[in-house]
């Protein structure tokens, strides 16, 4: 399913967006490097990657590494894309136990101290005796790649997928402050995104812009005013706002036409487009249900002083989880 967030036909967000379906993702060698890389792509303005083999082999050292003392490469973040179940058992000696899930309940790994197992459990979620994790925290932890178990569907039900075209503005918002959800987006290093968001009712306020009491005839905002409603298309006009010549400017054109600061303050940067990916385990109740509450898509038990876009984009993900 994919929603027109804004009704702009730019912005959307999607939970069909890769040829493996999230819930099969870890049920095979082939489900793991087509899904990962697939997801990856995302940084560099691509659906898909040329080399799939190639670029997931990469993909499993190209972060630095985890300690200062090690010298060895880590898991890039699109590992963590990659979900992972396994029992998991609590020793009376503080040693804990991984089990998989769909060998033969065979043990997988062994951490000698509950201290050891910190790098794993503080990124996975426990439930009864369920690990809920991924690729990537598993390799961190030192559980060896040949020993990680694949999953089934059934496995993989509560881990959710979702991709999004939004403003910079509501990005920096919504997936970048919510620490419990894993996230890549485009990078403006390596990929273009031309689109840029506006208003729903820009066109309407600059057309009233005239009847404002602080209009003045003849200044450089009435002539702006009167070429943006001569533009002949929604283009024409993201154009000529990145024409002006000061950012102060355009700020304050939005600002004289009475949109809030959340607005104005962010006008033309933050407006720009920007695609990003964005994953996490809906039966951990700090992940996609604390966004839910933190944004205003519970209105019946928390509210607060989320901006509107943001808002929206939040209910569009909850109509999708």
């Amino acid at each position: 399913m994919k929603i027109d967030i804004y009704k702009d036909s730019i912005s959307y967000v999607t939970n069909d967006f890769t040829s493996i379906p999230t819930n099969e993702s870890n049920i095979s060698e082939e489900a793991r490097i087509a899904y990962v890389t697939e997801l990856a792509a995302v940084s560099r303005g691509k659906d898909r990657s040329a080399n799939p083999p190639k670029r997931y082999k990469a993909l499993l050292n190209e972060a630095a590494p985890t300690h200062q003392k090690l010298t060895m490469a880590s898991p890039s973040r699109p590992l963590e894309f990659l979900p992972i179940v396994v029992d998991i058992e609590f020793t009376f000696d503080q040693q804990i136990k991984l089990w998989s899930i769909d060998k033969n309940n065979e043990i997988i790994y062994k951490f000698e101290s509950y201290k050891t197992a910190q790098y794993l459990l503080r990124y996975s979620y426990y439930d009864g005796d369920k690990l809920y994790t991924n690729m990537r925290a598993m390799l961190n932890a030192g559980v060896p790649y040949d020993s990680i178990p694949y999953n089934t569907s059934e496995d993989l039900k509560h881990f959710k997928a979702l991709k999004a075209n939004i403003p910079m503005m509501i990005w920096a918002q919504v997936p970048n402050t919510h620490t419990q959800l894993s996230k890549e987006a485009q990078s403006d290093r390596v990929a273009e995104n031309n689109d840029y968001w506006l208003p729903s009712d820009f066109r309407n306020k600059v057309f009233a812009y005239p009847q404002q009491d602080n209009y003045v005839k003849g200044t450089f905002f009435d002539a702006l005013a009167t070429k943006i409603l001569q533009a002949g298309s929604r283009n024409d006009v993201i154009t000529i706002l990145l024409s002006i010549p000061s950012q102060n400017d355009v700020q304050a054109f939005f600002k004289i036409l009475g949109y809030k600061r959340e607005i104005w303050a962010r006008a033309m940067y933050y407006f720009k487009y920007k695609e990003v990916i964005f994953t996490g385990w809906e039966n951990d109740p700090h992940v996609w249900n604390h966004l839910f509450l933190e944004r205003n898509a519970e209105p019946d038990i928390h509210k607060n002083w989320t901006q509107p876009e943001t808002q929206r984009f939040v209910e569009c993900i909850k109509e999708l989880t």
